[in-house]
């Protein structure tokens, strides 16, 4: 018997499955387009967001235009608006205000733009900086007396091109001579000459040596990056903030937060919850004040003369190999090692801490996506509260592994993902929910438990504007001005079900990696090894209370004496250790002993007759501890993820082919029966069929294309299986778990055997009759401003874009079909199910069986079960039909323009639309439109000869009687 705390524990696993709260839903990124916001729209928006099932949105403040480069869109219709105006915290105050009434959580980008830490606060000695040089050749063996130029910096540019020019902040490092034609270059053979430089960049060296000497001219200056796409009073006046410097991080930190509070009072940390740091795209940084010093301390020894070599490091990642070697190759990347190694634990210390920090003292959450840039992945999603990955629209949902493995470790439950961010050719209000589906459940299989839509733009203008406002061209559209916006809800109902389960608990690792991840490890940074992790019952632990029986030291011969000292501490403390034994140091730091020391540890573990648990490979460390494998497929192409809390263990199975699957899935354990709860309905029921295999659960699951069902393992379960097998003889049949106990079902004659644990039964099944064709005729009333309004009475079904009428055939929004049915009372009479078969349907369908709404068909094979609502003689069939915008925009094209349009620009090779120059007078003026266009948008994506998409219910339609077999007792 479960614990009466346990019990309530599961049935709040149960409701919380059924209906998701806000936390467990899918996020959305709320773009807010330069000066065009509206509280009204506000309100619209975020109403939209809580119906929809959105738990929450992060705020951005972008450009009015956003492009492949940040260029404003003329005469808005409210140009006072600007970015923190006093309209614009009214906006924003309305905003967190709302948020809180119905239950969102609310963030917002930390900056303007989506990258990355900075703003118009930022001057130029506090912005990101880089070691820069010039070389001037002279000639030794007489006194050298010449004019050193002051170094150029090379800008990073920015994205788009656009960047700030610098006025003038620069700060000298040193001046290394260098002789020319020695390769390599001999350490000692560098001199410093810096004192011989005066202010004016006069260097005056009377005793040069004899020989050709190069001038090396040190210093540090802006590297140009900037917050982008700012809002279009903001281009050209922002900077990104210095990533190493705590103070700049301080101030500029605190110009995000200070009005906030002033503004926002006690909104802030309850209406506004989060703070976000988007994708690097800052570009790179390697130096700042101080830094010189800085790496003394850390490294003992002077890296001024090490610049000369500029390695990767120095010339922003671009060059494949120093300049310049000094010494020899591996002194050289052992330099570069170094000042790699320091810049990205002061980016983590002096940088993202600070912000983590900040937020926290204002009593809010820090978001970030942890990668791209030249800092720590695994170190920098441990240190914030939501670390978060990125998935375009067209991909698998594969996120950064660091990004899961560095959350994980750090007991991070949650780990988010920025998802189906969209490029034109693919998102160009043309996507479906169904179209969204294989990366839906992909990132939920490769670690992800919370998706972030991109995106969701804000509608601040009447609601005759549509679709509307767009962030351009990029993003996958999930706005409330979407044609399928309520039959989404189906989609986002099966995504909240699905992160409910995945953010349960945590997922078991075996295997815990040093700095990186190998396959599905976790994985902890060697700063955080060395300092925090303890050995304990033979396991490693963290801070954060994850436990592994396995450490992985993963290296190419080369390993720092501090983490090899702590490897062999946690070795003699009984943990097994997956690693080759090492040659090397990588750093400089104490060269040569530091190779010493690495040489003498690394002797004393891998010496004959150590007897410490050390090996060479995962699979021999896994075999000799004998570890219970986890949840595994035995049989069928699948995906698994598993999350284990006390009150239940729960196996995510998703089959992401294009074909069936019967997956046989292991788990570990036999003390449990096994459940399947369905994401798609939030159908609870045991697995119709499991047996136990020695120590092990074995589940039989059928798996349809494109479709996860999750193993769900309670600690109040029990009980033994009554069907250990199924197999179908003849036809096709499905077998699965109801309230009354496992069943087998078949929409065509069909034979199975069923074996139990006694005895072997075969069974036939026959449908009462063959599936009957819905025929008209077809009543069909269009609503939505994308189409006619009108009716249409139709003898058969076709694609709309068939029609002969304009506006049918360009007709984008909702289109609702109704037809009688008449049902033989003979169908009803023995046992057995009525499936409704749409057939072809473009893109999402809402049904209703005599005015009961039976179910939502948003992705192949388009089908409802109409069991309950169907009844015999006739019938009323309703079908609300969906498709995307993309009709109704070539049907405005082929009307006379309205709106001044841009250029129609490319990505990659492929037409990707047009930008909105201007907002058009008629529009600011709420003047009626000089034309019979029927769509408003700030990007599109079509021209008057481009192809339709199919559009409709095209059917055929059919009623498919059902037969239904109750195996239980069999």
């Amino acid at each position: 018997m479960a614990s009466p705390a346990a019990s309530a524990i599961e049935a709040s696993l149960e409701s919380r499955f059924r209906e998701p709260p806000a936390e467990a839903r899918p996020y959305v990124w709320w773009h807010w387009m330069g000066a065009n916001i509206s509280r009204e729209g506000i309100t619209k928006d975020l109403e939209a967001m809580k119906a929809a099932g959105i738990g929450g949105a992060t705020v951005f403040n972008l450009s009015s235009g956003v492009r492949e480069s940040q260029a404003p869109i003329g005469d808005l219709p409210w140009p006072e608006r600007t970015y923190r105006s006093e309209e614009y915290w009214a906006c924003l105050r309305h905003a967190a205000a709302e948020a809180r009434r119905l239950g969102l959580e609310l963030g917002l980008h930390n900056t303007v733009g989506y990258s990355t830490t900075g703003g118009p606060w930022v001057s130029e000695a506090r912005s990101m900086k880089k070691v820069v040089w010039s070389e001037t050749a002279v000639v030794g063996g007489a006194p050298v007396d010449v004019m050193l130029p002051r170094p150029k910096a090379d800008l990073n540019g920015g994205w788009g091109g656009l960047h700030r020019e610098p006025s003038g902040f620069y700060r000298d490092i040193a001046v290394i001579a260098v002789p020319r034609g020695d390769r390599p270059i001999a350490r000692d053979a560098l001199i410093d000459v810096s004192s011989r430089m005066g202010p004016d960049g006069r260097l005056s060296w009377s005793d040069a040596p004899a020989g050709d000497w190069s001038l090396v001219r040190l210093g540090y200056g802006p590297t140009g990056s900037t917050p982008h796409p700012v809002p279009d009073e903001l281009i050209g006046g922002v900077r990104e903030v210095d990533k190493l410097d705590a103070e700049a991080n301080r101030e500029h930190w605190q110009a995000v937060l200070a009005p906030l509070r002033e503004k926002l009072g006690d909104l802030v940390g309850t209406g506004l919850r989060h703070l976000l740091i988007d994708s690097y795209e800052a570009g790179h940084q390697n130096w700042t004040d101080g830094f010189r010093e800085r790496f003394q301390l850390r490294f003992g020894y002077d890296p001024a003369p090490w610049l000369v070599t500029r390695s990767r490091m120095l010339s922003s990642g671009k060059s494949p190999a120093p300049v310049r070697i000094i010494g020899n190759e591996s002194l050289t990347a052992r330099f570069d090692f170094d000042l790699k190694t320091l810049v990205a634990e002061t980016m983590l210390g002096e940088g993202w801490a600070v912000g983590v920090a900040q937020a926290h003292e204002a009593g809010l959450t820090m978001q970030m996506e942890p990668y791209g840039g030249p800092f720590d992945t695994v170190a920098t999603a441990a240190a914030v509260d939501l670390p978060m990955g990125e998935f375009w629209s067209d991909s698998d949902g594969g996120i950064s592994w660091s990004v899961v493995a560095g959350g994980r470790a750090a007991g991070r439950r949650v780990i988010g993902a920025e998802a189906f961010t969209g490029r034109p050719n693919l998102s160009g209000f043309s996507e479906t929910p169904a179209q969204l589906l294989k990366g839906t459940l992909g990132a939920y299989a490769k670690g992800v438990n919370r998706l972030v839509l991109h995106h969701w733009v804000h509608q601040p203008f009447d609601d005759r504007f549509v679709p509307g406002q767009g962030m351009g061209w990029w993003g996958t559209h999930f706005g409330r001005n979407q044609t399928w916006f309520e039959g989404g809800k189906a989609w986002l109902a099966l995504a909240g079900r699905c992160q409910v389960l995945l953010q349960h608990g945590e997922t078991p690792v075996a295997v815990l990696s040093v700095d990186r991840p190998v396959g599905e490890s976790d994985a902890v940074s060697s700063a955080v090894l060395v300092a925090s992790a303890r050995a304990e019952g033979g396991q490693v632990v963290l801070p954060s209370g994850r436990r592994y029986p396995v450490l992985m030291v993963p290296h190419e011969g080369a390993i720092t004496p501090e983490v090899l000292a702590k490897v062999r501490s946690l070795l003699h403390a009984g943990v097994a250790v997956v690693a080759r034994p090492p040659t090397r140091s990588p750093s400089l730091k104490n060269f040569p002993a530091c190779d010493a020391e690495v040489a003498a540890i690394a002797a004393d573990l891998w010496r004959p007759g150590a007897e410490l648990r050390l090996f060479p490979d995962l699979g021999s460390a896994l075999n000799a501890l004998a570890l219970p494998a986890p949840a595994r497929a035995v049989r069928g192409q699948v995906k698994l993820v598993e999350r284990v809390a006390p009150d239940a263990e729960v196996v995510y199975v998703a089959n992401l082919t294009a074909e069936s699957q019967q997956a046989t899935i292991s788990l570990p354990g036999s003390g449990r029966g096994p459940e399947i709860w369905n994401p798609e309905d939030g159908g609870i029921a045991g697995a119709p069929v499991w047996r136990v295999v020695g120590d092990r659960t074995e589940v039989d699951l059928g798996l349809a294309p494109m479709t996860a069902r999750f193993i769900v393992r309670r600690a109040s379960s029990q009980g033994t299986p009554k069907i250990t097998a199924v197999r179908v003889e003849q036809g096709a049949a499905e077998i699965m778990g109801t309230n009354d106990g496992p069943v087998v079902r078949s929409g065509g004659p069909a034979t199975v055997v069923v074996e139990a644990r006694d005895r072997r039964t075969r069974l036939t099944l026959q449908p009462a009759a063959e599936p009957a064709v819905v025929r008209g005729p077809w009543k069909l009333v269009f609503r939505g401003p994308g189409t006619s309004g009108g009716t249409l009475e139709l003898s058969e079904l076709i694609d709309w874009t068939a029609h002969t009428d304009p506006l049918v055939r360009y007709a984008s929004g909702t289109g609702t079909y109704t037809v009688e049915v008449n049902v033989p009372a003979t169908w009803l009479e023995k046992r057995g199910r009525v499936r409704l078969d749409l057939g072809q349907v473009s893109d999402v369908a809402q049904v209703w069986f005599n005015g009961q709404a039976v179910g939502t068909a948003w992705r192949a094979p388009y089908q409802v079960d109409v069991t309950g609502a169907v009844r015999p003689g006739v019938n009323t069939l309703v079908i609300a039909v969906s498709n995307t915008w993309h009709n109704r925009l070539v049907g405005d094209e082929q009307e006379p323009a309205d709106c001044e349009w841009g250029a129609v620009k490319s990505l990659g090779g492929v037409k990707a639309g047009r930008p909105l120059i201007a907002f058009p007078e008629w529009f600011r003026l709420g003047q009626p439109r000089p034309t019979a266009r029927r769509t408003f948008v700030t990007w599109n994506y079509v021209e008057k000869d481009t192809p339709l998409l199919p559009a409709g219910l095209r059917g055929p339609v059919r009623l498919v009687p059902v037969a239904e077999n109750t195996l239980a007792g069999k």
